[in-house]
């Protein structure tokens, strides 16, 4: 079991307050506390600072990997922010998250699987979200077949035999065809 250290998030408002000012030393301090306490990865979120997300996300990381030795958890819903902060990881990583949403499902994933991170999977999908447990089980499936199925597609999957009348499953594979450059 991996545990996910989360307190460096900008939802958090002593969190956001350290980020708006560059308090390295608070940020530092939260990634101590948790690796201390066993965290495995250390998230690091910077959703509450859209407009400069790439930036803000640069600067937890370096601050983050700085502070210990543990690898980066980087979530956020932007694919944009995620390519851009590659660079500044300096070990293996973990994105969080992709969802069955086809927007982020293909781009995300894409991403993932070209760097090597793992990716924690979010039980949604388009519309409201599920209440049942076995709604979140149905769409546990369904992520984790169509996250192989791109994830194959962007290793090289040339062929496949599905059912074209499955939208789902037919959406998966133009998401994936048009995110590998095969959507002639």
């Amino acid at each position: 079991m991996l545990i996910i250290g989360e307190k460096i998030n900008s939802s958090r408002k002593l969190v956001a307050k350290a980020m708006e000012e560059h308090d390295a030393a608070f940020i530092r301090n939260k990634a101590e506390t948790q690796a201390s306490a066993g965290a495995h990865y250390l998230d690091v979120n910077a959703g509450g600072f859209a407009e400069r997300e790439p930036d803000s996300l640069a600067w937890l990381i370096e601050t983050v990997q700085d502070a210990v030795d543990l690898p980066i958890c980087v979530e956020s819903p932007n694919p944009q922010a995620i390519q851009s902060v590659l660079p500044h990881v300096r070990r293996p990583f973990m994105i969080n998250s992709i969802t069955l949403e086809p927007a982020r499902l293909g781009s995300i994933l894409r991403l993932a699987v070209n760097s090597g991170a793992k990716v924690i999977g979010l039980c949604h999908a388009e519309g409201p979200m599920a209440r049942t447990t076995d709604h979140k089980v149905s769409l546990a499936a369904k992520l984790v077949n169509r996250t192989f199925f791109i994830a194959a597609l962007v290793k090289g999957l040339d062929s496949v035999m599905i059912n074209p009348t499955d939208n789902e499953l037919y959406a998966s594979l133009k998401s994936g065809m048009m995110v590998t450059g095969r959507d002639d």
